[in-house]
């Protein structure tokens, strides 16, 4: 009995469905408070790995890449900032790791309301 997958919900979603959502919600409001976004993607890692449609699971790694390559690029931006010669390169990085982060929750976000996966959950935009 317990190595039976879940099964969608009364409403038709698949509890997994549930789950992207919220992870989305905690990338929005990481925005503000960062330690939601940190709770988002530990939940993208833990339940990326759980049984579920194919179209569905595209969204998992398309989550997973959304928090990290930004965090990488603002990351190295701060860097950049910290040195008197390039700060403005990086003042520029920040801005473009912010504008990738939401553009990325966005398309995804909307995908997953209209129940496509994501095309390429592996590419950069």
């Amino acid at each position: 009995m317990a190595d039976q997958a879940p099964q969608p919900a009364p409403s038709g979603k698949h509890p997994a469905e549930t789950t992207a959502h919220m992870i989305y919600a905690f990338y929005v409001m990481g925005l503000f408070v960062p330690i939601l976004a940190l709770a988002g993607v530990a939940f993208a890692h833990l339940k990326g790995q759980d049984d579920m449609p194919e179209g569905l699971r595209t969204h998992f790694p398309w989550l997973i890449r959304t928090f990290w390559w930004p965090l990488m690029l603002a990351a190295i931006s701060m860097l950049l900032v910290f040195t008197v010669i390039i700060s403005p390169v990086g003042i520029v990085g920040l801005v473009a790791a912010g504008v990738w982060y939401i553009y990325r929750i966005a398309r995804g976000w909307l995908l997953l309301k209209d129940r496509q996966p994501i095309p390429n959950p592996t590419a950069l935009f």
